[in-house]
């Protein structure tokens, strides 16, 4: 058991004849944020281990391993309570039941021991079962050289009225029972053209599932193994019964209960983190097409930004700009000087995303195939012969990404030396990397290649997180370590969030679609993602204006925003659409830069304490049992409340707002009631919310890229609740290195109570960055004085009441000073 009140559970075979596949911990588990309780904690009785930490007790009953947890006196999870669990070891396919000196008799019955059914009786001897070790899909056949090595589990969520997680599903937030239809599958695919309200597997997989109560605390269970795996649920009275079948590996998992979902799931992202803190532009506006088909096309586009008055940070190359699909290779006849180029982005303060994909086309022409080649760093078919399938190049060959000495060559490949014209402000895309093999079964790579000793069967879920890590400690060694990384990854797994962001994969121009990337990306949340977002329009398909409007407006409050379309489409730059559409476009835009400070804040705070950025409604208000079901609006951070609007032409739409003060975000008016209302739609904006007891920090005007706000001042929008109180925080640094690890931050407390603003550094760094506007929300008096205090000197301010708002437009302070600001 951990100090986090997390029970860890570990079973494996006793001297197999092959040795299972357990993800090393080292690779998984944040070590440093997590220790063991003290023996003194642990109790072994007769037949029972009881570990006991403040409220959490586990008790393992021995013999009918039956693990059960409690919080307090109220027993909330049991593991095996069902009995379904399966540990189906390996064996020899036959087995010689004869003993040398008996005869081939065989009249009388043979009673076979083995519980799995694998072996049936025939001749004397015990024989596998048919298809055991030989399985046929399609005009596939998957040779099970160990033959079946399944495992499974149940665990019982008890008093339980919701459960969420095990992304990724284009499907609800709350995952449905599974009794009368298809269970929910985790199996990293390439899936074209993914369906909605289906458990069938998508691109990534994150095998944790937390429960809500009809108490106050919660629970939850990670599943931790990276083969195929699909999980069964069903409601009994009022719990929530899932049952865990994997196809290979260990048996582990990790048990948790809290008093609140908020802080398991804070828990599992920093027991599988720490998550990354990115930089700054990364929360920018990422521009993205398959593909920009030169390097003209790329400048123009550029310059398309800066005419019209766009904001965007960072624009993205596809797999077009490189040569055969030859990663880490330009094609110069389209692309003739990438350096020039990437020099021309970086005078405008913009950044540049290639994509790199794992299939290396085999050719002896190609660096990276010749020395991935002759090292034996590629994946193996069950004769030990490199794998070669056919993906964008042609045929291809995959890096064992699983292997150490692999991941340390992938990433000195992206060293200005070898990826020859990349420059500092150049950043990678990971994509078809479930991985995505065109030639394979359900196009990816067979079960029963070879990664060293393991079955790909065994790692499968867990290829793309590897090369994720590999590409992101590429770009930091790159720099000699003193920069971050930006890698968007389409595959991921558990613990992801170490390494960088991804996306829902390739969506549809629907509106549908743009419904769904709300649940799909909360569920991600929930299992310890929060960078996530959508290809803003639809990858697919051409967007009506007013769904690609709708689109922007939401992906501004989504912490990945990027725009991407299929080659085929239409081109969706913001200035080809006609006015009011270009304007509603760059309002959205402006938006989210005006937003940055608060973004960054959470991304800090994430980083520190695990807490997800974008959040479910029953997150914030666990005992809430309308916000429970709720998956088409959401919380960024604690502050702000945002809906989405998802059908074409929408006058009004409901919105629940549970017990609080509430102020609309656009116009600053109070929302003079609770709980279902309906609100009247804007075309400009989607409905969002500023919650009372919560301060926002924002930039009073967005300019053309996050570098040329970052010296700007920052204003504050403080929103009382009914105790005339609020608080909340504020972060900053260089936005790009790593010194804030050593302490080169300003972080500080803005709160409101008894009539003053009091701002207090709890680390400090020399920023010259002033204090902008400050608007005080709920204000219930008008104060006759204003008066500012710092280190030395008291000054009055200059200030107006507009309504309930307090407007202090000049405020002679800086964000890495303290100071109080009294109201009298």
């Amino acid at each position: 058991m951990y100090t986090n009140g997390a029970l860890h559970v570990y079973i494996d075979e006793i001297s197999p004849i092959h040795k299972r596949f357990k993800t090393p911990q080292e690779d998984l588990i944040n070590e440093k944020a997590i220790n063991k309780v003290p023996n003194q904690h642990v109790k072994i009785e007769a037949d029972k281990i009881i570990w006991e930490l403040g409220k959490i007790r586990y008790v393992l009953k021995i013999s009918k391993f039956m693990i059960e947890g409690f919080y307090g006196k109220d027993l909330t999870i049991i593991a095996n309570k069902n009995s379904f669990m399966n540990f189906e070891r390996y064996r020899n396919k036959n087995v010689d039941l004869k003993p040398k000196n008996q005869s081939k008799d065989i009249s009388k019955p043979i009673k076979i021991l083995d519980a799995t059914g694998a072996y049936i009786e025939k001749n004397g001897n015990l024989e596998t079962q048919p298809n055991l070790w030989n399985e046929n899909f399609k005009q596939f056949n998957d040779k099970k050289q160990f033959g079946p090595s399944s495992i499974a589990l149940d665990f019982t969520f008890v008093n339980s009225t919701h459960i969420f997680g095990i992304p990724e599903h284009a499907d609800s937030l709350a995952l449905k029972d599974t009794v009368k239809s298809e269970p929910y599958r985790l199996y990293n695919l390439d899936v074209f053209e993914y369906e909605l309200n289906e458990r069938m597997a998508l691109y990534g997989s994150i095998p944790f599932i937390l429960s809500r109560t009809i108490k106050k605390f919660s629970s939850g269970v990670f599943w931790s193994n990276p083969s195929e795996t699909y999980i069964d649920i069903n409601s009994q009275n009022n719990d929530k019964i899932t049952h865990w079948i994997s196809e290979a590996g260990v048996l582990e998992f990790y048990l948790f209960q809290d008093e609140s979902p908020l802080k398991i799931i804070e828990s599992f992202t920093l027991l599988t983190g720490p998550p990354q803190l990115p930089p700054l532009f990364s929360l920018g506006y990422h521009q993205s097409r398959w593909n920009y088909n030169s390097e003209k096309d790329l400048l123009d586009v550029a310059d398309g930004f800066n005419k019209y008055q766009i904001p965007v940070d960072v624009f993205w190359l596809d797999i077009e700009h490189t040569p055969e699909r030859t990663y880490f290779k330009w094609d110069y006849r389209n692309f003739p000087t990438p350096t020039e180029m990437q020099k021309k982005l970086e005078s405008m303060n913009k950044k540049l995303v290639t994509i790199v994909d794992p299939h290396m086309k085999r050719s002896d022409s190609y660096f990276v195939h010749k020395e991935m080649q002759s090292k034996g760093y590629y994946v193996k078919t069950d004769k030990g012969y490199d794998f070669e399938g056919h993906c964008w190049p042609g045929s291809s060959s995959w890096p064992d990404f699983t292997r150490p000495e692999v991941r340390d060559y992938w990433s000195s490949l992206f060293d200005f030396s070898k990826y020859k014209d990349s420059t500092e402000i150049l950043f990678v895309w990971n994509d078809m990397n479930e991985p995505s093999v065109f030639s394979g079964p359900e196009i990816t790579m067979p079960k029963d290649n070879f990664h060293g000793n393991y079955e790909h069967r065994e790692v499968h879920n867990i290829y793309g997180l590897y090369m994720q890590r590999a590409t992101s400690e590429g770009l930091v060694k790159r720099r000699l370590g003193g920069y971050r990384p930006f890698v968007l990854s389409r595959a991921f797994y558990a613990g992801v969030q170490k390494y960088g962001a991804i996306w829902t994969g390739d969506n549809n121009s629907k509106w549908s679609h743009l419904e769904y990337s709300m649940p799909m990306c909360l569920s991600i949340a929930v299992a310890g993602l929060s960078f996530c977002g959508a290809d803003v329009g639809g990858f697919f398909g051409n967007p009506d204006t007013n769904l690609l409007v709708r689109w922007y407006q939401l992906g501004a409050y989504m912490p990945f925003f990027r725009g991407h379309s299929h080659i085929e489409t239409r081109r969706r730059e913001p200035w080809l659409y006609n006015e009011p559409y270009l304007s509603q476009i760059r309002q959205a835009i402006n938006e989210r830069y005006s937003l940055l400070p608060y973004w960054y804040t959470l991304f800090y705070i994430y980083h520190i304490k695990g807490t997800p950025i974008i959040r479910p409604m029953f997150v914030e208000y666990p005992n809430d049992n309308i916000a429970a079901d709720l998956d088409k609006q959401f919380h960024v951070g604690p502050g702000l409340l945002v809906a989405g609007i998802t059908m074409p032409n929408q006058q009004e739409i409901p919105i629940y707002l549970p017990e609080a003060i509430w102020y609309d975000y656009h116009t600053f008016q109070k929302i003079n009631e609770n709980g279902a209302i309906s609100y009247k739609t804007n075309e400009n904006w989607v409905p969002v919310f500023i919650k009372g007891g919560n301060v926002i920090i924002r930039y009073e005007k967005a300019k053309m890229s996050t570098s040329d706000m970052k010296s700007d001042p920052i204003s504050i929008i403080i929103v009382l609740n009914k105790e005339k109180k609020a608080k909340g925080m504020i972060y900053l640094d260089d936005t790009e290195t790593f010194k804030y690890q050593s302490g080169e931050f300003v972080y500080a407390e803005i709160e409101f109570k008894e009539n003053s603003i009091r701002y207090k550094i709890l680390n400090q760094m020399n920023a010259n960055i002033s204090v902008g506007k400050i608007t005080v929300l709920g204000l219930d008096f008008v104060p006759k004085v204003v008066a500012l205090e710092n280190s030395s000197e008291l000054f009055t301010l200059g200030y107006y009441v507009k309504e309930e708002s307090l407007i202090i437009s000049e405020v002679p302070a800086k964000i890495s000073e303290e100071w109080t600001i009294y109201l009298s």
